[in-house]
């Protein structure tokens, strides 16, 4: 019975697709069963002259990646159906500069990279960025080939999922049709508990949702998943990628899903794992609980990362151990002692004459005389930058960092500020530092460096620049559909 309704859910919406708007539904049922041998599914996979036809079943055992199945989705369309280079193909679909490099490497090789990293205090922008590119290039591929997902035990999604679902129903797309299999007797996991909610409300609103059998919303009998009974194979170089690319996708709370599991193999089940292997997990773990706010964890991390560091090339490590201990002092509010970590990261780093690493040294520095630039409006008194940091800067190609710099580290006196009602451009560094978020697309420091002088001139009794740029601040989110907007008015 569940098959036969199942398949018929999967119809209908396979046959509105470029006919209605909005075809995202989601179908409950109270029995377990398995979609791959379903006829329908068979029947539209072989036939794919008029749309293209994917799904993916989600495992109770094993845990779902980060905006699984729509990246491998994304990247077998484009090599199928449009080709050529995936960075050009991201600039015209407008992916924010800085998730270019992880979107690229992940198409070429499958692995993650980022050079420039996440701030702490973009991280909700960043993600909300990230799910907006991942959706709108699937609607720019459902363009060229419409587009039909089948989801089952879709509860099991990771939040990145969740939320590209979500937005998805916020913003439809005629050429896209998805159907959302749910078992109704096995819960979801708790960190996707908010978005989850979101969603049902969303379709339940459009009698979206369709219950088979004796679906329902069951109160009782709905049975929740353990993280430590899930299965990971003992091939933990694989699982720790796996992590390690959850984490550079945003989705911060699966990657420490996975990154639980392993210490749980490694704690309690006396897994064995070959040192390299377990210092490269503790660093992945360190960074996705600094970015999730966690800072004594990242520390106690780091702390198992430096008993790990080898004899020989122990600089080069222990560079890396004071870096991030530096890093989590930082957005603790320990200046003194991230001081510290980063100048013992410096001075390892240049022991290790790894270039690389007396940059990210030398720029953890002159990040801390700024907080990092988290959970601050504007700094008390200039701060001084050299010529050799900054070309370094544009050397490794940082240009968020760049940018903030100029927008946090100068222009911060009332004399200065004052002089600015006639004539912006005499904030020098402020200009350019705003020309250049601007130029990379980062709404969100736009907002930030508006708010800034918004603060260092009503704190300073300039009220009528205060207002000047409360207008611009303005002026700029209402041309971008931005949340922030909804703060000015």
């Amino acid at each position: 019975m569940i098959e036969k309704y199942y398949s018929g859910v999967i119809e209908q919406i396979y046959n509105r697709i470029g006919k209605e708007t909005r075809n995202i539904v989601m179908a409950n049922y109270s029995n377990d069963f398995s979609i791959e041998n379903l006829e329908v599914i068979r029947r539209y996979q072989s036939n794919e002259d008029n749309v293209f036809f994917a799904y993916s079943e989600f495992s109770y055992n094993t845990l779902v990646g980060a905006y699984e199945p729509f990246l491998d989705i994304m990247c077998n369309m484009h090599r199928r159906f449009i080709g050529g280079s995936f960075d050009d193909f991201q600039k015209e679909c407008g992916v924010y500069y800085l998730h270019r490099q992880v979107l690229n490497s992940y198409y070429e090789t499958g692995e993650c990279f980022r050079e420039e990293t996440v701030l702490l205090n973009e991280v909700a922008y960043e993600q909300r960025r990230m799910t907006m590119a991942i959706a709108d290039m699937l609607k720019k591929l459902s363009e060229v080939k419409p587009l039909m997902i089948v989801i089952n035990r879709f509860q099991m999604a990771s939040k990145s999922s969740i939320e590209t679902i979500k937005y998805l129903i916020d913003n439809p797309c005629a050429n896209i049709g998805i159907v959302l299999g749910v078992n109704a007797i096995v819960k979801g996991t708790d960190s996707t508990v908010e978005v989850w909610d979101r969603i049902v409300e969303s379709l339940e609103d459009r009698s979206a949702i369709y219950y088979i059998g004796s679906a329902g919303p069951l109160k009782n009998n709905v049975k929740t998943t353990n993280d430590d009974e899930l299965y990971i194979t003992m091939n933990f170089e694989q699982r720790i990628q796996e992590a390690s690319n959850t984490m550079e996708f945003l989705d911060f709370e699966q990657a420490r899903r996975g990154c639980r599991i392993i210490e749980h193999k490694l704690k309690f089940e006396d897994a064995w794992i070959d040192e390299k292997s377990l210092r490269r997990f503790y660093m992945v773990y360190a960074r996705t609980s600094v970015l999730l706010g966690e800072m004594s964890k990242a520390i106690e991390l780091t702390n198992e990362y430096k008993a790990l560091i080898p004899e020989n090339d122990s600089e080069h490590y222990l560079s890396l151990y004071y870096f991030m201990k530096g890093t989590c002092y930082m957005y603790q509010g320990k200046l003194e002692k991230a001081g510290n970590s980063a100048k013992s990261a410096y001075d390892y780093a240049v022991l290790a004459e790894d270039d690389t690493l007396i940059f990210k040294a030398e720029l953890l520095s002159v990040m801390i005389k700024m907080s990092g630039w988290y959970n601050i409006f504007f700094c008390v008194q200039d701060i001084p930058v050299s010529d050799e940091i900054i070309e370094k800067l544009i050397k490794h190609g940082y240009r968020n960092h760049l940018a903030h710099i100029y927008i946090y580290a100068y222009d911060n006196s009332r004399d200065v500020v004052k002089q600015s009602f006639y004539d912006e451009s005499l904030l020098k560094h402020f200009t350019k530092g705003l020309e250049l978020a601007k130029e990379i697309g980062n709404e969100q420091l736009v907002y930030d460096a508006y708010q800034k002088t918004i603060m260092l001139a009503s704190t300073s009794g300039l009220n009528e620049i205060a207002f000047l740029y409360v207008i611009r601040t303005y002026e700029f989110m209402k041309g971008h559909g931005n949340i922030y907007v909804a703060r000015l008015q």
